[in-house]
C-alpha cells in the first residue's frame, strides 16, 4: 500500500514453488536446529587432525602428503551458521533464477530495435532524403515486421494502416516540436 515493496516481485516469490522450502530452510536458521550438527562435524574433523598431527613426527610419513590433509581437513570445517547460509543463498539465487527467466530481457529488445531502425534506414538510403516520406517509412517498416512476424493479407493490412496512422501521429508531433 506504500508502494515501498515492487507487488509483482513479492507475488512471484510467493508463488515459487520452493518458496515453502526456502522459508522451512529460514526458520531452521533463526532456530539452530541444524547447527549442532555442523559443529558435530567440526568436532569430528578435529579430532581427524589431532590423529594426523600426531605423525608429524614419525619418519615413515611422507611430510607433505600429511601437511596436505591437514590443510583438507582445516578448510573443510564450518561456522555455526555457515552450512545454513549457504542453502538459503543457493535456494534463493534458484528462485530468482527462475524468476527472471519469466522476465523480458531489455537487451534483447534494444537489439532487435537496433536491428530493425538499421534495416529500415538500410532500406531507405536509397532514396533522397526529400522524397522521404510517411508512406515510405511505412513500407520500410513493414517489410521489417514482415520479416520477423508471418502475417496473413489482412492482418498485413491493418498493421500497415497502424504503422502509418503511428508514422503520421509522429509526424506532426515532430513539426510542432520544431
Amino acid at each position: 500500500m506504500t508502494h515501498k515493496i515492487d507487488v509483482d516481485i513479492l507475488n512471484r516469490l510467493l508463488e515459487h514453488e520452493r518458496f515453502p522450502h526456502f522459508c522451512t530452510q529460514i526458520r531452521n536458521y533463526f532456530e539452530g536446529d541444524m547447527a549442532g550438527g555442523y559443529m558435530s562435524r567440526n568436532v569430528l574433523l578435529d579430532y581427524g587432525e589431532e590423529k594426523l598431527l600426531s605423525l608429524k613426527d614419525n619418519p615413515d610419513v611422507n611430510k607433505s602428503e600429511l601437511k596436505k590433509d591437514i590443510d583438507l581437513i582445516q578448510t573443510s570445517k564450518i561456522g555455526e551458521n555457515e552450512a545454513d547460509i549457504e542453502k538459503l543463498k543457493n535456494t534463493i539465487l534458484s528462485i530468482l533464477r527462475d524468476i527472471k527467466k519469466e522476465f523480458p530481457n531489455k537487451r534483447d529488445s534494444e537489439v532487435v530495435t537496433a536491428k530493425a531502425v538499421q534495416m529500415i534506414s538500410s532500406d531507405l538510403s536509397g532514396i533522397p532524403p526529400r522524397e522521404v516520406n510517411e508512406e515510405k517509412v511505412t513500407d520500410s517498416a513493414m517489410k521489417y515486421v514482415e520479416s520477423v512476424i508471418p502475417m496473413d493479407a489482412k492482418t498485413r493490412s491493418r498493421m500497415r494502416r497502424f504503422v502509418l496512422f503511428a508514422m503520421k501521429i509522429f509526424g506532426k508531433k515532430r513539426q510542432v516540436e520544431e
